[in-house]
């Protein structure tokens, strides 16, 4: 028997596996992570970002609305009642006179007390008076509070156009407006998420406003609809889509409209796979990515959210979440913990309720300088290539590990696995010392 060196064959090493299997991984689910990082990227800078809030910046508007005195107890029965004397009365002249003049003096008398906000004649009000309401997905007859709630709004919205979207109106308007969408859509793993997409489609198509069927109206939202966009801030951050005002084909929207195929993936579970991918963390992501995001309008302050039931300054909000399934409560929770943490709380940074401090106003008949956002999509790609740049050259992919030599040889000898030193042979670096017959020696001979 006598020790040979023999070249070190190259075997994969454990890490090695893990390294291929981690890059693999990332490529494979490469979209879905730039989807979590779209909304890791709002949770985390949400606050830390000026939001374009309600009377900033000049509008005519108190800040969020504050000070705004309790919304007036009009009679919304009565008012509704009377509304359609009146419309009986241009249909028929059976309707006794003084009934009509008593309908009229009451009409008059409700929008009165219902008229707010700042009086700008030039201002152009470029949402059109449209009401969007979607029952998509109901599997029985309308709730009474529902229908209740919608005729409020109808009451005191009269001269506004009412648009009512159940599931065939819905599959006939995509069929005919986005074909390419249709298949997404009716392939939607649960209906909310139906009912979303829906609100964003339509939205960029008509214009007007979407609100949820569990949204009373306390106000005429008339005097908002100057606005390029309006929503509602959500809880902890970013806004709801439970309300939203929009002109027809609006940039924004068709941003949102845009990225739907992109973003329907399943996250962990029910509750943020709605929310993940048509959901109000679907609008928030998109909101803070948006190149011209001074430009959408929020209605901040918690008085203003419609978490619940709650009663704010222009709604009244029946809290339904019919769409909450078993993990929402956890998820809900999970919320209100964030909620304490400084960078997503803003009612610990901010005493003021959320709000940041007033930004001066611009001169009059000015607009703030766009502020486009840099592409997220390079930047998690490459900080990906970097991470696995450091980890190949952590674990020795770009630099190879040389055996030891024994001190005082001018070429040095390696040492063999069990530490015996080669006597007859001083070896190569990458070579190995094994102990071998005399025949096996020859034959590699």
């Amino acid at each position: 028997m006598r020790l040979v060196s023999v070249p070190r064959t190259r075997r994969i090493r454990p890490r090695h596996v893990a390294l291929a299997s981690a890059f693999t991984i990332i490529v494979i689910f490469r979209k879905w992570i730039y989807c979590m990082s779209v909304v890791i990227h709002c949770f985390v800078t949400w606050n830390l970002r000026e939001v374009n809030y309600v009377g900033l910046h000049d509008d005519g508007f108190p800040l969020n609305l504050d000070g705004l005195p309790p919304a007036p107890d009009v009679n919304i029965t009565t008012l509704i009642a009377a509304r359609r004397t009146i419309a009986e009365a241009r249909l028929t002249s059976s309707v006794p006179k003084a009934q009509i003049e008593q309908a009229k003096a009451f009409i008059s008398s409700a929008e009165k007390e219902l008229k707010w906000g700042p009086e700008d004649p030039e201002a152009e009000m470029i949402i059109p008076p449209i009401l969007h309401q979607i029952v998509v997905g109901m599997k029985g007859p309308t709730p009474q509070k529902w229908i209740d709630a919608s005729d409020a709004c109808k009451a005191i919205h009269p001269d506004w156009t009412t648009m009512t979207w159940d599931d065939a109106a819905a599959e006939e308007f995509i069929q005919k407006e986005y074909p390419w969408f249709f298949k997404t859509w009716m392939n939607y793993r649960y209906n909310i998420q139906k009912a979303d997409s829906l609100r964003y489609l339509v939205l960029f198509t008509y214009g007007g406003t979407y609100m949820d069927m569990d949204l009373q109206c306390l106000r005429p939202l008339d005097p908002l609809r100057k606005f390029p966009f309006l929503s509602n801030a959500a809880h902890p951050v970013g806004v709801s889509n439970g309300f939203l005002m929009s002109p027809p084909k609006s940039v924004f929207v068709g941003h949102l409209v845009e990225n739907l195929e992109y973003f329907n993936r399943f996250f962990f579970s029910a509750y943020p796979t709605v929310m993940f991918s048509t959901g109000c963390m679907y609008v928030s992501a998109q909101h803070a990515i948006y190149a011209y995001r001074n430009q959408l309008k929020t209605l901040g302050g918690d008085h203003n959210r419609i978490n619940g039931a709650a009663t704010t300054p222009l709604f009244r909000h029946l809290g339904a979440s019919s769409w909450h399934q078993g993990d929402a409560k956890l998820f809900v929770q999970l919320g209100k913990i964030l909620k304490k943490v400084p960078i997503f709380g803003s009612e610990a940074k901010n005493p003021n309720g959320g709000v940041p401090p007033t930004t001066p106003a611009l001169p009059h008949g000015s607009t703030a300088a766009p502020t486009p956002s840099v592409p997220l999509l390079p930047f998690v790609l490459l900080s990906l290539a970097v991470v696995a740049c450091v980890a190949c050259f952590k674990f020795g992919y770009l630099r190879r590990r040389r055996l030891p030599r024994v001190a005082g040889s001018p070429t040095g000898c390696c040492l063999s696995p069990t530490k015996a030193v080669c006597e007859e042979k001083c070896c190569k670096t990458d070579d190995v010392v094994v102990l071998v017959s005399e025949k096996e020696a020859w034959m590699m001979e």
